[in-house]
């Protein structure tokens, strides 16, 4: 029985510079003493393979960015049916104990000025979760300009916004300038040093106080920005589900928020090319780190 053909195929450069693929076969001929051997030129098929190759990883990246969409979708939708509706239950509630207390004349002035406190809190909060969500819904569509950022100006700006804060909760805040420069959107690098400060502020034991410590390392051609503190600390499962759309691990009451800060630093540091991640475990606070590419401090 004779041997069977062989084939395969190679990318050969042309004398006027250009490439071009050949397909080689060789197969056994007559007495198998001599071997048969012909090229065909195969460059338009290899064209159309590296082409559907091409369009075949970007449908699987439109798919991952559908997937996403759809579970961000699906907590959307959570947040219209809970963490909205709940503010508009209470307002709704408290404002009808009022009602009801006047037409009987049952109701105390202090009554009357606990529940309308409580309704100011309910709609300050509504207002509060969508002012995040109208942010993030932003971040999603407009195209960010990336220009060099100085870091150390972009977090003064930051912890002069919320200085009062700082000084109210005797919170201790060091920073190890310089912080260098990276490659940016200004006003998301200032939300992302906000949110991750303000987590160092609010999730603390009641009885210490924060301490909060910012510093940079060099990581190639990135540069990593630690933001750490010394908190209550985050179990190991609920390291990737805190970066999630109204991802809380604690109740409101506990530490008020909305659970889109998180979500808003990820997706803003993503849209600016770069990454977040933590160190993190109950009890012994959370080190914070986001990556973005370096670039000259700006003059």
């Amino acid at each position: 029985m004779g041997s069977a053909p062989g084939y395969f195929e190679n990318r050969y450069r042309c004398k006027d510079g250009s490439f071009r693929w050949l397909g080689w076969t060789a197969a056994p001929f007559a007495s198998e003493q001599l071997i048969y051997i012909f090229a065909r030129d195969v460059t338009s098929r290899k064209a159309s393979e590296s082409e559907i190759k091409n369009l075949n990883l970007e449908l699987e990246r439109r798919i991952r960015d559908l997937t996403e969409m759809n579970k961000e979708l699906e907590a959307f939708g959570y947040s219209i049916s809970h963490d909205l509706r709940a503010p508009l239950r209470s307002i709704r509630s408290f404002a009808q104990f009022i009602r009801e207390d006047s037409e009987s004349g049952s109701m105390s002035t202090a009554e009357n000025k606990d529940y309308l406190r409580r309704i100011e809190s309910a709609a300050k909060y509504m207002d509060l979760l969508l002012l995040d969500l109208l942010q993030y819904s932003r971040l999603n569509g407009c195209e960010l300009e990336l220009v060099p950022v100085d870091l150390d100006l972009a977090l003064n700006d930051v912890l002069t916004s919320i200085e009062q804060e700082i000084e109210d909760r005797k919170a201790d805040v060091r920073i190890r300038s310089p912080l260098g420069a990276v490659k940016a959107h200004p006003a998301t690098v200032r939300q992302v040093f906000y949110n991750l400060i303000s987590n160092g502020l609010k999730f603390v034991a009641a009885e210490k106080n924060p301490q909060i410590e910012v510093w940079t390392e060099p990581k190639n051609a990135a540069l990593r920005i630690w933001v750490t503190d010394r908190g209550i600390g985050i179990a190991s499962q609920y390291h990737q589900k805190i970066f999630g759309l109204f991802q809380r691990l604690h109740s409101h009451d506990a530490y008020p928020g909305t659970g889109i800060g998180l979500a808003l630093v990820r997706k803003g540091l993503e849209r600016m090319g770069g990454r977040i991640g933590l160190e993190s475990e109950p009890g012994q606070g959370t080190r914070f780190w986001f990556e973005l590419n370096q670039a000259d401090r700006p003059s």
